[in-house]
Formats: structure tokens, sequence, C-alpha cells
């Protein structure tokens, strides 16, 4: 991939694949054998700093899972905000973020055990080295945050100056840095990539800051912290100094355009990188509470536990007014045969559910992707792809002279396809530099004669299940 930080995870999967593994065998992988990791990880980390085995295990969960309350699965968010750019900055995806396989996924076990590393060894080496195989948006957040830690420890930084300023100035000296860097970054790549500048939502031009809510929230959270520690006779330090770290850190991560005046994909910022720390912004407050024996302390962290439990079920499609799960599992054959005729033949067996169609790839390793499939809505696929695009274009012509109720009833469906693969709807075609053909796509090049798939499905794709 040519965006840095997403090669890794990439050749990951590819390998994977290779070995015979399909989609969903890489995320059961991943989320069964590789989130107990970073679990263990986070709790071995937490405990370093002389906090109980149960609560680090709590705290970890919360971290883990905490970016829900930033994002579309949390209803109150989706109730007040739109999925676009504004004045606030917030997450647009409605479920867990770490469940995305294999990224944000794989970059945080990476981030989890250089940090267990670091909490045995002090050696900075294992911070380090971890960085080259992270995804992009998840590297921006951890670089600032290795290079405003680094300042602070710096002896010779600000010396002799109070503490919190040490902070401020940490925080506003990798700000730039990181700021400078990724305007470089602009200069040398981004700008010079007509898809990139090209995707409306992904490349924006802008100067305007935004208003994190996971800052809106951390930043609370610090007023009560000083609140009460004007009231608490023996507070034990450190937790306020670290919550205005986490507090300035997510607002200057959020509005890394001010300064270098591009956002790149900026939900991915709030999505996979600011909606973490937010969840240490949490942490950091119950340990405050519950260290400094406040009143209700454990009732606080027991409501923070049961709201993310909630957010989540709800994301996931669970109803408590109807005690059930009630999800779009998605359209399914009735037989096995046709799975397999269609995985076989897909350049030739045309399935008029992009999601289904979506889906057959995903349960056969190294399988083609089916005519039409949701895969193809991204225009990168279609750069070494040029034979799949007169596949779609001949493929249209089949259906328009025989089957022209299955065209007629998915004209939108199939021309969109095209329209967004091609990436004209982005780059004009005669401005698209010539790509020679990807060796994959020459494989899956078929004479075969087109065919429609027809068939009864097994039902109309929701899954429910009563619970009581």
């Amino acid at each position: 991939m040519k965006v840095p930080g997403y090669w890794f995870s990439s050749s990951l999967v590819y390998v994977l694949q290779n070995f015979g593994f399909s989609g969903a065998n890489i995320n059961l992988i991943f989320d069964c054998f590789l989130m107990p990791i970073l679990f263990f990880g986070l709790v071995y980390t937490i405990v370093r700093f002389d906090i109980g085995f149960y609560r680090a295990l709590f705290f970890s969960v919360l971290i883990v899972f905490s970016p829900i309350l930033f994002n579309f699965g949390n209803p109150l968010i989706n109730a007040i905000f739109k999925r676009e750019y504004g004045l606030f900055g917030f997450g647009f995806e409605p479920y867990q973020s770490i469940l995305r396989t294999p990224e944000p996924q794989m970059s945080f076990i990476l981030v989890v055990l250089a940090s267990a590393f670091y909490a045995r060894t002090k050696k900075i080496s294992g911070l380090l080295v971890v960085l080259p195989f992270l995804y992009f948006y998840v590297a921006v957040v951890y670089v600032y945050t290795l290079i405003a830690a680094y300042f602070i420890r710096l002896p010779g930084f600000y010396k002799g100056g109070h503490k919190l300023t040490r902070i401020v100035l940490a925080c506003l000296a990798s700000y730039f840095l990181i700021s400078i860097g990724f305007s470089i970054l602009d200069f040398i790549f981004f700008s010079k990539d007509l898809f990139i500048v090209g995707f409306a939502n992904m490349y924006v031009r802008t100067h305007l800051p935004i208003v994190p809510i996971a800052g809106v929230f951390g930043a609370s959270l610090l007023v009560i912290q000083l609140f009460l520690s004007k009231r608490i006779p023996r507070i034990q330090s450190g937790a306020n100094e670290f919550q205005l770290f986490l507090v300035l850190s997510i607002f200057f991560v959020s509005n890394i355009h001010v300064f270098s005046g591009v956002m790149l994909s900026y939900k991915n910022y709030m999505d996979y990188g600011v909606g973490f720390l937010g969840g240490v912004s949490l942490i950091v407050f119950l340990q405050f509470l519950l260290v400094n024996r406040v009143f209700g302390g454990v009732l606080v962290s027991t409501l923070f536990g049961c709201l993310i439990l909630c957010l989540t079920l709800n994301a996931y499609g669970f109803s408590f007014k109807d005690g059930e799960y009630n999800f779009f599992r998605g359209l399914q054959f009735k037989t096995a045969e046709e799975y397999r005729h269609a995985s076989q033949n897909p350049m030739s067996v045309i399935v008029t559910d992009s999601d289904l169609s979506a889906k057959l790839p995903y349960s056969v390793a190294k399988a083609g992707i089916p005519l039409f499939s949701y895969q193809y809505n991204f225009p990168v696929v279609a750069r070494g792809c040029e034979s799949i695009l007169v596949k779609m274009q001949e493929a249209i012509d089949f259906l328009q002279i025989n089957r022209p109720d299955v065209y007629k009833s998915k004209r939108d469906y199939f021309m969109r396809s095209i329209e967004v693969f091609s990436g004209r709807n982005i780059v004009a075609l005669n401005s698209q530099s010539n790509t020679e053909e990807s060796i994959f796509c020459k494989s899956l090049n078929s004479k075969k004669p087109f065919e429609v798939l027809e068939s009864d499905f097994r039902d109309d794709g929701w899954q429910r299940i009563k619970i009581w």
C-alpha cells in the first residue's frame, strides 16, 4: 500500500491467506487469540504502576472498549451529530474500534507489547522498534505521545520550571514537530496523489480548530479532580498532571490540521487513536477516586463499566427493551453448492446482492472477488485491475440484452460499482496514470459465459435471538 503504515497488516493477511486461512478465519484468529495477548500486555503494564491485578484487568477492559463513548456507537452522539466534519470531533464508527481486523487491532497489540516491554526493561528501543509496523492513524498519535513524554522526562527541558508548565510546553513542542512532519509528508506525498486529493471526505484543507468530544470528557474529569484535590487532606500526587497531559494530547492530536492545513481521513484519528486516549483519561480519573478513597469511587467505576458494556451490547444489536439480539447477518444461499459455484467463478457468476457477494471471498482463502462486490467500492483496487473493469462493463452489456429485468432492478447498484471502482468519480480516466496489470487480476480473467445466480435465499438476512 502507498500510504505509510498499511503495509505490515496487509502483508500479514496476505501470508495467512497463502497458508490457507480465509478472511473469516483471520478475523477469528485476531479476536480469539491475539486479543488475549493485548489484554495480557495491558494488564502487565498497568500492574507495573502499583495497581492490583483485578483493578488492572478492569482498567484494561475500559481502555480497550472506551472509544464507543466517543463514536456513533453512543446513542447520544448519534442523536446530536451527523457524520460530517464540523466544530466537534468524534468517531464515525458505530461499533467497537478494537474489533476491526486487522487494523487498528494489530497496531494496538504492537503498541501494548512495546509498552509492556518498556515497563519491564525501561529500554526506549522497545517503544521505537514497532513504529514502522503501525497503522498510520495509530502511529501519528503514538509518535506524538512518545515525543511529548520524552520532553517531559528530559532533564534539561525548561529546567527549574513548574511541572505543569513543563507538561504544557512538552505537548506544544510535540504538536509542532508532528505538524511539521505531517506537512512534509503532505508536500512530498499526499498532495501529489490524485486519488487522495480527490477524496472529498478524506483529504480536507482547513485550519479551523476542532473540539474533540473525548477532550471535553477528559477536561471535565480534570476539573472534578482539581475540585476534589482541594478537599482531600493528603492527596496522592501525579494524577492531575497525568490527566492534564492526556487532555492536552487529545486536543493537540485532534488539531494537527490547524498548523499543517490538511486533514487526512480525520475520522480515523478519532476512531483509532483519540478514543483510546479518552479511555486512558477515564482510568486515571477512576484511579484518582479509588486511591484517594473518595466517597462513591467504587460506584462511579462500576457505573462506567456498566455504561460501556451497555453501549457495546446496543451497538451489536441487543435491545434491552425487547430482550433480544436483532442484527443483520446478511443474505445466505440455501446450499453449499451455490456458494462453491459462485466462489469458483467470480468473473462469470453475477450475484445481485453486494453484501452477499462481498462475503464470498472472505469465506475462501485467496478467492477472487465476484463482480460488483462491496470490495470494488474502493478506487485503489482499480490500479492494475483494468481487465476487471472491462469485465464489469461486459457483464452489464450481457444483462441489458439477456436479463433486462435484473439490469433494471439493480441498475444503480451496477453503475455505481463501475463508477467507484474505476475511480472516475474522483479522477478522470484520462488523468489516471497507466498501471501494469497486476498478476492477481490477470489470474482472475475468465472466458466463461456470464450467468446470473438465481436463488431463493434462506431468509431475509436478519438474525433474531430472544434472551428473555
